[in-house]
């Protein structure tokens, strides 16, 4: 009796076990985010605190860079930008940050990229962010062509492989 007991008890443990598994999966599945494919609709502030829309954008190619001041990565990706400015003049240059305001101009012009007219800086809630994008953290870099994404890169990436893209 003992020993059917014992059996019992572990055939029920690796059942609960395995149960646990595919609920958790399941789980998963449901809350994943489906990777951006055009540009986002997430509220953006310009730098005068009014509302900027992504959409009236002109440009052909369009990057998007999620940063933080604080980043080493980020800090490297607006050095390289500032060091290689007419690579990238055919495109918009979308800086965008959830930091206050102040941090993000002082970013901008750290780097001297504030007053370069294909570079715009933009500040999103968090909030804002979490609901459109998946486990952002800086730098996220996509690239858009005719407002549909082309590439999307995770952390710091060299500037000839963005320029590839545009």
């Amino acid at each position: 009796m003992n020993k059917n007991l014992l059996r019992y008890s572990l055939y029920t443990l690796v059942a609960s076990a395995f149960v646990a598994l595919i609920v958790s999966i399941i789980y998963k599945k449901q809350n994943q985010k489906v990777p951006i494919s055009t540009l986002p609709t997430t509220p953006f502030y310009s730098l005068d605190s009014t509302l900027f829309d992504l959409q009236t954008i002109d440009n052909q190619s369009i990057i998007l860079i999620y940063f933080n001041s604080g980043c080493e990565h980020c800090q490297y990706e607006a050095k390289t930008f500032a060091e290689n400015l007419p690579l990238f003049q055919p495109a918009k240059v979308v800086w965008f940050s959830s930091e206050n305001i102040t941090e993000i101009k002082n970013f901008a012009n750290t780097y001297k990229l504030l007053p370069q007219a294909n570079h715009v800086f933009l500040k999103a809630n968090r909030q804002d962010l979490s609901k459109e994008f998946n486990n952002l953290s800086p730098p996220n870099i996509w690239i858009y062509k005719d407002k549909k994404v082309v590439r999307h890169f995770k952390g710091e990436t060299k500037v000839e492989t963005l320029a590839k893209y545009l």
